[in-house]
Protein backbone atom coordinates (compact mmCIF):
# COMPACT_ATOMS: atom_id res chain seq x y z
CA UNK A 1 0.00 0.00 0.00
CA UNK A 2 2.64 2.05 1.07
CA UNK A 3 4.65 1.81 -2.29
CA UNK A 4 1.47 2.37 -4.62
CA UNK A 5 1.07 6.15 -2.10
CA UNK A 6 4.75 6.47 -3.26
CA UNK A 7 3.78 6.21 -6.62
CA UNK A 8 1.21 8.30 -7.40
CA UNK A 9 2.90 11.39 -4.97
CA UNK A 10 5.85 10.95 -7.49
CA UNK A 11 3.24 10.73 -10.27
CA UNK A 12 1.68 14.43 -9.15
CA UNK A 13 5.31 15.58 -8.88
CA UNK A 14 6.01 14.70 -12.56
CA UNK A 15 2.74 15.89 -13.96
CA UNK A 16 3.43 18.84 -12.23
CA UNK A 17 6.61 19.48 -13.50
CA UNK A 18 5.38 18.76 -17.08
CA UNK A 19 2.50 21.98 -16.53
CA UNK A 20 6.04 23.92 -15.83
CA UNK A 21 7.50 23.00 -19.45
CA UNK A 22 3.56 23.45 -20.78
CA UNK A 23 3.00 26.69 -19.82
CA UNK A 24 6.96 28.24 -20.84
CA UNK A 25 6.29 26.41 -24.37
CA UNK A 26 3.19 28.52 -24.92
CA UNK A 27 4.67 31.81 -25.81
CA UNK A 28 5.66 34.03 -29.42
CA UNK A 29 8.39 35.81 -29.04
CA UNK A 30 8.00 39.09 -31.06
CA UNK A 31 11.71 40.17 -30.92
CA UNK A 32 10.68 43.21 -29.49
CA UNK A 33 11.37 42.46 -25.73
CA UNK A 34 7.41 41.25 -25.35
CA UNK A 35 6.24 37.88 -25.01
CA UNK A 36 2.91 37.31 -26.99
CA UNK A 37 1.37 34.79 -25.19
CA UNK A 38 -0.51 32.19 -26.67
CA UNK A 39 -4.30 31.51 -26.12
CA UNK A 40 -4.92 27.93 -25.00
CA UNK A 41 -7.05 26.00 -22.14
CA UNK A 42 -10.38 27.56 -24.12
CA UNK A 43 -9.26 31.16 -24.84
CA UNK A 44 -12.12 33.38 -26.26
CA UNK A 45 -10.83 35.96 -28.76
CA UNK A 46 -9.82 39.02 -27.80
CA UNK A 47 -12.68 40.52 -29.87
CA UNK A 48 -15.15 38.31 -28.07
CA UNK A 49 -13.06 38.94 -24.91
CA UNK A 50 -13.73 43.02 -25.54
CA UNK A 51 -16.97 42.84 -26.23
CA UNK A 52 -17.63 40.37 -22.97
CA UNK A 53 -14.94 42.21 -20.40
CA UNK A 54 -15.03 45.63 -22.11
CA UNK A 55 -13.55 47.24 -18.38
CA UNK A 56 -11.03 44.12 -18.41
CA UNK A 57 -9.68 44.68 -22.22
CA UNK A 58 -9.59 48.93 -21.97
CA UNK A 59 -7.27 48.45 -18.87
CA UNK A 60 -5.30 46.09 -21.03
CA UNK A 61 -5.49 48.13 -24.14
CA UNK A 62 -4.48 51.35 -22.03
CA UNK A 63 -1.41 49.30 -20.13
CA UNK A 64 0.01 48.44 -23.60
CA UNK A 65 0.05 52.18 -25.06
CA UNK A 66 1.89 53.23 -21.97
CA UNK A 67 4.90 50.34 -22.46
CA UNK A 68 4.49 51.60 -26.32
CA UNK A 69 4.86 54.90 -25.36
CA UNK A 70 7.94 54.64 -22.89
CA UNK A 71 9.55 52.96 -25.85
CA UNK A 72 9.26 56.09 -28.27
CA UNK A 73 9.86 58.46 -25.76
CA UNK A 74 13.14 56.76 -24.88
CA UNK A 75 14.04 56.77 -28.15
CA UNK A 76 12.98 60.25 -28.55
CA UNK A 77 14.65 62.34 -25.67
CA UNK A 78 17.93 60.43 -26.46
CA UNK A 79 18.56 62.85 -29.26
CA UNK A 80 18.34 66.68 -28.65
CA UNK A 81 15.17 67.72 -29.12
CA UNK A 82 14.92 70.41 -32.02
CA UNK A 83 12.20 72.84 -31.86
CA UNK A 84 12.91 73.96 -35.97
CA UNK A 85 9.94 76.28 -37.62
CA UNK A 86 10.44 77.03 -40.91
CA UNK A 87 7.61 79.39 -42.27
CA UNK A 88 7.67 78.36 -45.96
CA UNK A 89 7.56 74.35 -44.60
CA UNK A 90 4.55 72.36 -44.68
CA UNK A 91 4.45 70.38 -40.99
CA UNK A 92 5.05 66.76 -42.25
CA UNK A 93 8.18 68.16 -43.21
CA UNK A 94 8.95 68.67 -39.57
CA UNK A 95 7.42 65.73 -37.95
CA UNK A 96 10.77 63.45 -37.97
CA UNK A 97 12.06 65.90 -35.83
CA UNK A 98 9.66 67.78 -33.79
CA UNK A 99 6.63 65.29 -33.75
CA UNK A 100 3.24 65.52 -34.62
CA UNK A 101 3.11 69.57 -34.67
CA UNK A 102 -0.47 70.84 -34.50
CA UNK A 103 -1.93 68.12 -32.50
CA UNK A 104 -2.99 64.29 -33.94
CA UNK A 105 -5.44 65.61 -35.78
CA UNK A 106 -3.40 67.58 -37.62
CA UNK A 107 -2.78 66.78 -41.32
CA UNK A 108 0.08 64.88 -42.08
CA UNK A 109 0.88 63.42 -38.11
CA UNK A 110 1.56 59.92 -38.13
CA UNK A 111 1.24 57.73 -34.95
CA UNK A 112 4.91 57.07 -34.48
CA UNK A 113 5.46 60.71 -33.84
CA UNK A 114 2.38 61.44 -31.51
CA UNK A 115 3.94 60.70 -28.61
CA UNK A 116 7.71 62.60 -29.63
CA UNK A 117 8.80 65.55 -27.89
CA UNK A 118 6.48 68.60 -29.24
CA UNK A 119 3.68 66.51 -30.15
CA UNK A 120 0.77 69.12 -29.95
CA UNK A 121 2.89 72.23 -29.88
CA UNK A 122 1.79 75.28 -31.40
CA UNK A 123 3.48 75.89 -34.89
CA UNK A 124 3.76 76.50 -38.62
CA UNK A 125 1.30 73.23 -38.63
CA UNK A 126 -1.96 75.61 -37.26
CA UNK A 127 -3.41 75.38 -40.85
CA UNK A 128 -3.15 71.65 -40.42
CA UNK A 129 -5.39 71.53 -37.23
CA UNK A 130 -4.10 72.98 -34.28
CA UNK A 131 -4.97 70.34 -31.19
CA UNK A 132 -3.66 70.72 -28.74
CA UNK A 133 -3.44 66.50 -28.00
CA UNK A 134 -1.88 63.49 -28.43
CA UNK A 135 -2.96 59.96 -29.47
CA UNK A 136 -6.50 61.44 -30.09
CA UNK A 137 -8.45 64.85 -30.13
CA UNK A 138 -9.41 63.57 -26.55
CA UNK A 139 -5.50 63.31 -25.16
CA UNK A 140 -3.60 60.78 -24.43
CA UNK A 141 -5.96 59.79 -21.77
CA UNK A 142 -6.10 62.77 -20.34
CA UNK A 143 -7.20 66.26 -20.88
CA UNK A 144 -4.22 68.12 -20.31
CA UNK A 145 -1.56 65.78 -22.68
CA UNK A 146 0.88 67.43 -25.17
CA UNK A 147 -0.16 71.40 -24.10
CA UNK A 148 2.30 73.60 -24.27
CA UNK A 149 5.78 73.01 -22.60
CA UNK A 150 4.81 68.70 -22.62
CA UNK A 151 6.81 66.37 -24.10
CA UNK A 152 4.77 63.65 -24.83
CA UNK A 153 2.74 61.32 -22.83
CA UNK A 154 5.13 60.60 -20.11
CA UNK A 155 6.41 63.89 -19.63
CA UNK A 156 4.48 65.62 -16.13
CA UNK A 157 1.56 67.15 -17.59
CA UNK A 158 0.44 63.98 -19.34
CA UNK A 159 -2.50 61.75 -17.61
CA UNK A 160 -2.25 57.79 -17.93
CA UNK A 161 -6.00 57.37 -17.38
CA UNK A 162 -5.94 60.63 -15.12
CA UNK A 163 -9.38 62.07 -14.87
CA UNK A 164 -7.65 65.55 -15.30
CA UNK A 165 -4.20 67.14 -15.74
CA UNK A 166 -1.78 64.45 -15.24
CA UNK A 167 -1.27 61.25 -12.47
CA UNK A 168 0.87 63.54 -10.60
CA UNK A 169 1.12 67.18 -11.62
CA UNK A 170 4.47 68.08 -10.83
CA UNK A 171 5.21 64.51 -11.45
CA UNK A 172 7.46 62.48 -14.08
CA UNK A 173 4.17 61.22 -16.02
CA UNK A 174 3.39 57.61 -16.10
CA UNK A 175 6.99 55.87 -15.78
CA UNK A 176 7.58 58.27 -12.92
CA UNK A 177 7.80 56.72 -9.12
CA UNK A 178 4.91 58.30 -8.04
CA UNK A 179 2.57 57.03 -10.50
CA UNK A 180 1.49 53.22 -11.31
CA UNK A 181 -0.96 50.73 -9.09
CA UNK A 182 -3.91 51.57 -11.18
CA UNK A 183 -6.27 51.65 -7.91
CA UNK A 184 -8.37 54.09 -6.58
CA UNK A 185 -9.73 57.06 -9.06
CA UNK A 186 -7.77 54.96 -12.67
CA UNK A 187 -4.12 54.43 -13.45
CA UNK A 188 -2.09 57.02 -11.46
CA UNK A 189 -5.15 58.96 -10.37
CA UNK A 190 -4.48 62.22 -8.55
CA UNK A 191 -6.47 61.05 -5.63
CA UNK A 192 -7.53 57.89 -3.86
CA UNK A 193 -4.79 55.51 -5.98
CA UNK A 194 -1.65 54.26 -5.74
CA UNK A 195 0.49 57.05 -7.66
CA UNK A 196 -1.14 59.69 -5.32
CA UNK A 197 2.03 59.93 -2.85
CA UNK A 198 3.09 58.25 0.48
CA UNK A 199 6.24 56.22 1.66
CA UNK A 200 5.83 54.19 -1.24
CA UNK A 201 5.02 56.32 -3.88
CA UNK A 202 1.09 55.38 -3.24
CA UNK A 203 -1.86 56.63 -1.78
CA UNK A 204 -5.62 55.58 -0.50
CA UNK A 205 -5.39 52.18 1.97
CA UNK A 206 -2.99 50.50 -0.38
CA UNK A 207 -0.28 52.58 -0.17
CA UNK A 208 -0.71 53.75 3.72
CA UNK A 209 -0.12 50.17 4.36
CA UNK A 210 2.64 49.79 1.85
CA UNK A 211 1.15 47.53 -0.22
CA UNK A 212 1.37 49.77 -3.71
CA UNK A 213 4.27 47.86 -5.42
CA UNK A 214 3.35 44.60 -3.91
CA UNK A 215 0.92 41.54 -4.73
CA UNK A 216 -1.27 40.09 -1.73
CA UNK A 217 -3.72 37.29 -0.94
CA UNK A 218 -6.15 36.49 1.51
CA UNK A 219 -8.18 33.56 0.92
CA UNK A 220 -10.88 32.10 3.42
CA UNK A 221 -12.59 29.09 2.76
CA UNK A 222 -15.05 26.67 4.46
CA UNK A 223 -14.05 23.07 4.02
CA UNK A 224 -17.14 20.02 4.04
CA UNK A 225 -14.82 17.43 3.98
CA UNK A 226 -15.46 13.32 4.29
CA UNK A 227 -13.62 11.17 6.15
CA UNK A 228 -12.54 7.17 5.18
CA UNK A 229 -13.86 5.08 7.30
CA UNK A 230 -12.07 3.79 10.61
CA UNK A 231 -11.09 -0.24 11.68
CA UNK A 232 -11.95 -1.69 14.89
CA UNK A 233 -13.18 -4.72 15.88
CA UNK A 234 -16.29 -5.54 16.66
CA UNK A 235 -17.42 -3.55 20.12
CA UNK A 236 -21.23 -3.63 20.90
CA UNK A 237 -23.60 -6.06 18.93
CA UNK A 238 -26.92 -7.47 19.58
CA UNK A 239 -29.08 -10.65 18.88
CA UNK A 240 -32.23 -11.94 19.00
CA UNK A 241 -34.32 -12.86 22.76
CA UNK A 242 -31.66 -15.82 24.52
CA UNK A 243 -29.48 -15.85 21.74
CA UNK A 244 -25.67 -14.97 23.08
CA UNK A 245 -24.45 -11.74 21.47
CA UNK A 246 -21.12 -13.60 20.54
CA UNK A 247 -19.69 -13.59 16.89
CA UNK A 248 -20.65 -15.07 14.16
CA UNK A 249 -24.79 -15.16 15.51
CA UNK A 250 -24.48 -11.45 16.19
CA UNK A 251 -25.28 -8.45 14.32
CA UNK A 252 -22.42 -5.26 15.23
CA UNK A 253 -23.97 -2.64 15.77
CA UNK A 254 -20.71 -0.05 16.84
CA UNK A 255 -17.25 -1.11 15.62
CA UNK A 256 -16.15 -3.14 12.51
CA UNK A 257 -16.19 -0.13 10.44
CA UNK A 258 -16.32 3.60 12.23
CA UNK A 259 -18.39 5.65 10.02
CA UNK A 260 -16.05 8.31 9.26
CA UNK A 261 -19.06 10.71 7.44
CA UNK A 262 -18.62 14.44 7.02
CA UNK A 263 -17.22 17.03 8.83
CA UNK A 264 -16.92 21.08 8.09
CA UNK A 265 -14.01 23.47 8.82
CA UNK A 266 -11.84 26.18 7.75
CA UNK A 267 -8.24 27.23 5.90
CA UNK A 268 -7.15 30.30 5.30
CA UNK A 269 -4.18 31.50 3.37
CA UNK A 270 -2.55 34.45 3.86
CA UNK A 271 0.63 35.41 1.88
CA UNK A 272 3.17 38.48 0.11
CA UNK A 273 4.70 38.93 -3.18
CA UNK A 274 8.26 40.59 -1.73
CA UNK A 275 9.27 40.94 -5.09
CA UNK A 276 7.99 40.33 -8.67
CA UNK A 277 8.52 36.59 -8.85
CA UNK A 278 9.22 35.80 -4.71
CA UNK A 279 6.60 35.51 -2.51
CA UNK A 280 5.73 34.48 1.31
CA UNK A 281 2.83 32.73 3.14
CA UNK A 282 1.37 30.99 5.47
CA UNK A 283 -1.66 28.47 5.45
CA UNK A 284 -3.95 26.65 8.26
CA UNK A 285 -6.67 24.37 8.73
CA UNK A 286 -8.48 22.91 10.68
CA UNK A 287 -12.04 20.28 10.87
CA UNK A 288 -14.54 19.64 13.54
CA UNK A 289 -14.57 16.33 15.75
CA UNK A 290 -15.66 13.30 13.47
CA UNK A 291 -17.59 11.26 15.68
CA UNK A 292 -18.98 8.15 15.18
CA UNK A 293 -21.16 6.68 18.26
CA UNK A 294 -23.74 4.43 19.56
CA UNK A 295 -25.66 4.15 22.70
CA UNK A 296 -28.39 0.93 23.51
CA UNK A 297 -29.72 -0.25 26.36
CA UNK A 298 -32.48 -3.19 27.41
CA UNK A 299 -33.56 -5.91 29.70
CA UNK A 300 -33.39 -8.52 27.11
CA UNK A 301 -36.81 -9.40 26.19
CA UNK A 302 -36.51 -7.71 22.90
CA UNK A 303 -33.12 -8.53 22.12
CA UNK A 304 -30.07 -9.52 23.66
CA UNK A 305 -26.95 -6.67 23.66
CA UNK A 306 -23.67 -7.72 24.13
CA UNK A 307 -19.28 -6.42 24.34
CA UNK A 308 -18.30 -9.61 22.14
CA UNK A 309 -14.66 -10.83 22.45
CA UNK A 310 -12.51 -14.23 21.90
CA UNK A 311 -11.67 -15.98 24.78
CA UNK A 312 -7.85 -16.82 25.05
CA UNK A 313 -8.86 -19.33 28.17
CA UNK A 314 -11.23 -21.16 26.44
CA UNK A 315 -10.12 -20.81 22.93
CA UNK A 316 -14.31 -19.88 21.89
CA UNK A 317 -16.00 -16.52 20.75
CA UNK A 318 -17.88 -15.16 23.89
CA UNK A 319 -19.46 -11.72 25.43
CA UNK A 320 -19.59 -9.93 28.17
CA UNK A 321 -23.68 -9.51 28.47
CA UNK A 322 -25.11 -6.38 28.99
CA UNK A 323 -28.47 -7.49 28.64
CA UNK A 324 -30.32 -11.14 28.43
CA UNK A 325 -33.41 -12.57 29.00
CA UNK A 326 -34.36 -13.18 32.37
CA UNK A 327 -30.53 -12.24 33.52
CA UNK A 328 -29.30 -8.96 32.83
CA UNK A 329 -30.84 -5.92 31.71
CA UNK A 330 -28.02 -2.40 31.19
CA UNK A 331 -26.63 -0.59 28.51
CA UNK A 332 -24.01 0.42 26.73
CA UNK A 333 -22.29 3.16 24.63
CA UNK A 334 -19.47 3.75 22.58
CA UNK A 335 -17.76 6.94 20.52
CA UNK A 336 -15.24 7.51 18.29
CA UNK A 337 -13.65 11.15 17.49
CA UNK A 338 -10.66 12.13 15.43
CA UNK A 339 -9.90 15.85 15.03
CA UNK A 340 -7.71 17.10 12.61
CA UNK A 341 -5.70 20.01 11.72
CA UNK A 342 -2.69 21.84 10.04
CA UNK A 343 -0.71 24.91 9.69
CA UNK A 344 2.11 25.54 6.72
CA UNK A 345 4.70 28.56 6.22
CA UNK A 346 6.09 28.45 2.85
CA UNK A 347 7.66 30.32 0.16
CA UNK A 348 6.81 30.03 -3.48
CA UNK A 349 8.88 31.30 -6.93
CA UNK A 350 7.20 31.98 -10.20
CA UNK A 351 8.76 29.77 -12.37
CA UNK A 352 7.00 31.05 -15.56
CA UNK A 353 3.64 33.43 -16.35
CA UNK A 354 2.02 34.46 -19.92
CA UNK A 355 -1.22 36.58 -20.38
CA UNK A 356 -3.06 33.43 -19.59
CA UNK A 357 -0.87 31.37 -17.14
CA UNK A 358 1.05 31.40 -13.93
CA UNK A 359 3.30 28.25 -12.80
CA UNK A 360 4.71 28.62 -8.93
CA UNK A 361 7.18 26.38 -7.30
CA UNK A 362 5.79 25.64 -3.74
CA UNK A 363 8.10 24.64 -0.64
CA UNK A 364 8.50 25.39 3.08
CA UNK A 365 7.38 23.88 6.59
CA UNK A 366 4.21 21.31 7.30
CA UNK A 367 2.70 20.47 10.70
CA UNK A 368 -0.03 18.17 11.17
CA UNK A 369 -1.96 17.03 13.95
CA UNK A 370 -4.71 14.09 13.87
CA UNK A 371 -5.99 12.92 17.54
CA UNK A 372 -8.17 9.55 17.06
CA UNK A 373 -10.45 8.45 20.46
CA UNK A 374 -12.44 5.57 21.28
CA UNK A 375 -14.17 4.96 23.91
CA UNK A 376 -16.64 1.74 24.96
CA UNK A 377 -18.85 1.84 28.63
CA UNK A 378 -21.00 -0.88 30.05
CA UNK A 379 -23.26 -2.15 32.94
CA UNK A 380 -24.73 -4.51 33.00
CA UNK A 381 -27.22 -5.58 36.28
CA UNK A 382 -28.24 -8.73 36.87
CA UNK A 383 -31.43 -10.27 38.59
CA UNK A 384 -29.74 -11.03 41.65
CA UNK A 385 -28.59 -7.59 42.11
CA UNK A 386 -25.24 -7.55 41.41
CA UNK A 387 -24.01 -4.79 39.26
CA UNK A 388 -20.91 -4.43 37.19
CA UNK A 389 -19.42 -1.70 34.90
CA UNK A 390 -16.29 -1.63 32.55
CA UNK A 391 -15.04 1.31 30.80
CA UNK A 392 -11.86 1.06 28.23
CA UNK A 393 -10.01 4.38 26.54
CA UNK A 394 -7.92 3.68 23.54
CA UNK A 395 -6.09 7.04 22.42
CA UNK A 396 -3.74 8.19 19.73
CA UNK A 397 -1.94 10.83 18.84
CA UNK A 398 -0.08 12.08 15.80
CA UNK A 399 1.88 15.16 14.94
CA UNK A 400 3.96 15.62 12.69
CA UNK A 401 7.18 18.20 11.90
CA UNK A 402 8.34 18.14 8.24
CA UNK A 403 8.42 19.91 4.60
CA UNK A 404 6.97 20.16 1.60
CA UNK A 405 7.27 20.56 -2.05
CA UNK A 406 4.50 20.97 -4.83
CA UNK A 407 3.51 23.41 -8.09
CA UNK A 408 0.51 25.77 -8.25
CA UNK A 409 -0.90 26.67 -11.32
CA UNK A 410 -3.10 29.50 -12.33
CA UNK A 411 -4.90 29.77 -15.75
CA UNK A 412 -7.26 32.89 -16.58
CA UNK A 413 -10.47 33.23 -19.01
CA UNK A 414 -11.41 36.83 -18.42
CA UNK A 415 -12.51 36.77 -14.94
CA UNK A 416 -13.04 33.13 -14.78
CA UNK A 417 -9.74 31.12 -13.89
CA UNK A 418 -8.65 27.77 -12.35
CA UNK A 419 -6.22 26.78 -9.65
CA UNK A 420 -4.45 23.71 -9.18
CA UNK A 421 -2.29 22.67 -6.22
CA UNK A 422 -0.40 19.69 -6.29
CA UNK A 423 2.38 18.81 -3.18
CA UNK A 424 3.74 16.32 -1.15
CA UNK A 425 4.04 16.77 2.55
CA UNK A 426 7.34 14.35 3.82
CA UNK A 427 8.38 14.26 7.30
CA UNK A 428 8.59 12.55 10.52
CA UNK A 429 5.30 11.14 12.20
CA UNK A 430 5.95 10.82 16.23
CA UNK A 431 3.22 8.45 17.11
CA UNK A 432 1.96 7.88 20.63
CA UNK A 433 -0.56 5.63 21.93
CA UNK A 434 -2.43 5.57 25.25
CA UNK A 435 -4.71 2.63 26.64
CA UNK A 436 -6.44 2.71 29.95
CA UNK A 437 -9.64 1.35 31.98
CA UNK A 438 -11.19 0.93 34.83
CA UNK A 439 -14.31 -1.15 36.30
CA UNK A 440 -16.56 -1.89 39.52
CA UNK A 441 -18.16 -4.81 41.22
CA UNK A 442 -20.89 -4.10 43.43
CA UNK A 443 -22.69 -6.53 45.30
CA UNK A 444 -24.76 -4.77 48.33
CA UNK A 445 -23.37 -3.98 50.94
CA UNK A 446 -19.92 -4.58 48.89
CA UNK A 447 -18.35 -2.83 46.27
CA UNK A 448 -15.08 -2.90 44.86
CA UNK A 449 -13.56 -0.97 41.58
CA UNK A 450 -10.54 -2.07 39.75
CA UNK A 451 -7.59 -0.02 37.04
CA UNK A 452 -8.94 -2.71 34.39
CA UNK A 453 -11.26 -2.43 32.27
CA UNK A 454 -12.72 -5.25 29.45
CA UNK A 455 -10.31 -4.86 26.64
CA UNK A 456 -7.62 -2.34 28.98
CA UNK A 457 -6.17 -5.20 30.80
CA UNK A 458 -2.36 -5.81 31.00
CA UNK A 459 -2.27 -3.81 27.84
CA UNK A 460 -2.48 -0.83 29.46
CA UNK A 461 0.16 2.48 29.36
CA UNK A 462 1.60 5.03 26.70
CA UNK A 463 3.34 3.86 23.70
CA UNK A 464 5.37 6.32 21.37
CA UNK A 465 7.32 5.68 17.93
CA UNK A 466 8.18 7.56 15.21
CA UNK A 467 7.97 6.98 11.59
CA UNK A 468 8.96 8.56 8.49
CA UNK A 469 5.95 9.80 5.77
CA UNK A 470 4.52 11.45 3.59
CA UNK A 471 1.19 13.54 2.83
CA UNK A 472 0.19 14.14 -0.67
CA UNK A 473 -1.93 16.91 -1.52
CA UNK A 474 -4.52 17.75 -4.53
CA UNK A 475 -6.32 20.96 -4.87
CA UNK A 476 -8.71 21.91 -7.93
CA UNK A 477 -10.92 25.21 -7.29
CA UNK A 478 -12.59 26.67 -9.80
CA UNK A 479 -13.39 30.72 -9.73
CA UNK A 480 -14.77 33.57 -10.66
CA UNK A 481 -13.28 37.13 -9.82
CA UNK A 482 -16.47 39.87 -8.99
CA UNK A 483 -14.40 42.84 -8.33
CA UNK A 484 -11.15 43.81 -8.99
CA UNK A 485 -9.72 42.22 -5.95
CA UNK A 486 -12.50 39.91 -5.02
CA UNK A 487 -13.22 36.45 -5.81
CA UNK A 488 -15.28 33.23 -5.05
CA UNK A 489 -14.30 29.86 -5.85
CA UNK A 490 -15.79 26.31 -5.48
CA UNK A 491 -13.10 23.74 -5.49
CA UNK A 492 -12.29 19.49 -4.42
CA UNK A 493 -9.03 18.68 -1.81
CA UNK A 494 -7.50 15.88 -1.51
CA UNK A 495 -5.32 14.62 1.37
CA UNK A 496 -3.66 11.23 1.96
CA UNK A 497 -2.01 10.36 5.51
CA UNK A 498 0.13 7.21 4.63
CA UNK A 499 1.27 6.34 8.55
CA UNK A 500 -1.60 7.39 11.28
CA UNK A 501 -1.77 5.22 14.72
CA UNK A 502 -5.82 5.00 14.76
CA UNK A 503 -7.27 3.91 17.78
CA UNK A 504 -8.76 1.27 16.86
CA UNK A 505 -5.92 -0.27 15.30
CA UNK A 506 -4.32 -0.55 18.42
CA UNK A 507 -7.31 -3.06 20.19
CA UNK A 508 -6.47 -6.79 20.69
CA UNK A 509 -9.83 -8.46 21.44
CA UNK A 510 -8.44 -11.43 22.66
CA UNK A 511 -8.49 -11.58 26.26
CA UNK A 512 -8.44 -13.99 29.27
CA UNK A 513 -11.65 -13.39 31.59
CA UNK A 514 -10.06 -14.49 34.46
CA UNK A 515 -8.45 -11.39 35.28
CA UNK A 516 -11.66 -9.16 34.83
CA UNK A 517 -12.18 -6.48 37.63
CA UNK A 518 -9.14 -7.23 39.22
CA UNK A 519 -5.75 -5.06 39.69
CA UNK A 520 -3.78 -8.16 37.91
CA UNK A 521 -1.69 -10.08 38.21
CA UNK A 522 -2.91 -10.49 33.83
CA UNK A 523 -2.63 -12.92 31.49
CA UNK A 524 -0.95 -12.76 28.30
CA UNK A 525 -3.83 -11.48 26.63
CA UNK A 526 -4.31 -8.50 25.50
CA UNK A 527 -0.83 -7.81 24.71
CA UNK A 528 0.07 -4.59 22.63
CA UNK A 529 1.30 -3.98 19.24
CA UNK A 530 1.73 -0.70 17.38
CA UNK A 531 0.07 -0.84 14.56
CA UNK A 532 -0.11 1.95 11.61
CA UNK A 533 -2.12 2.34 8.72
CA UNK A 534 -3.03 5.14 6.25
CA UNK A 535 -6.14 7.31 6.44
CA UNK A 536 -7.60 10.00 3.38
CA UNK A 537 -10.00 13.14 3.81
CA UNK A 538 -11.79 14.96 0.76
CA UNK A 539 -14.07 16.81 -0.02
CA UNK A 540 -15.58 20.49 -1.23
CA UNK A 541 -14.07 23.90 -0.62
CA UNK A 542 -16.36 26.97 -0.37
CA UNK A 543 -13.75 30.22 -0.89
CA UNK A 544 -13.92 33.88 -0.71
CA UNK A 545 -10.75 35.74 -1.94
CA UNK A 546 -9.54 39.10 -1.27
CA UNK A 547 -6.20 40.09 -3.32
CA UNK A 548 -4.27 43.36 -3.23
Amino acid sequence: MKMTFRGVTLAALMLSASQTAFAEDKNNYDGDGYVTPVAFVGDITSEAEDAYFAADAAEATRAQQRRTRRVATAAAVSQPTQYAVQPAAPAYNQVAQVGCLGGCAGSGCGASNCDAPGCGLPGPAMSYGMAPSCDSMGGCDSIGCGTMFSGGCNSPSCGCDAPSSGCSVLGGGCSSPSCGCEMGGGCDSMFGGCGSGGRRGGGGLAGALGLCSKDGWFRHEALLWFMQDRNSPALIAVSGPGVLPREPATTTIFGGDLNGGLSAGYRGDAGIYLSENVGVGGRFWILSQNEDSESVSGNGNDQSIGRPFYNSLLNIEDSLLVAFQNNFSGSVTGTSKLDMMAAEAYGRINLGCTKTCQLDLIGGYSYFSVDDELRVSSTSVQNTGRTRTYNDMFDTENTMHGGQLGFEAVVTNGRWFARSLTKVHLGDMKQKVTIAGSSTDSTPPFNSSANSGLLALGNQGTYEQSEFTFVPELNFKLGYRFRQHVEMSVGYSFLMFDSLALAGDQIDRSIDPSALNTNGPFGNRPSFTMNDTSLWVQGVDLGLAITF
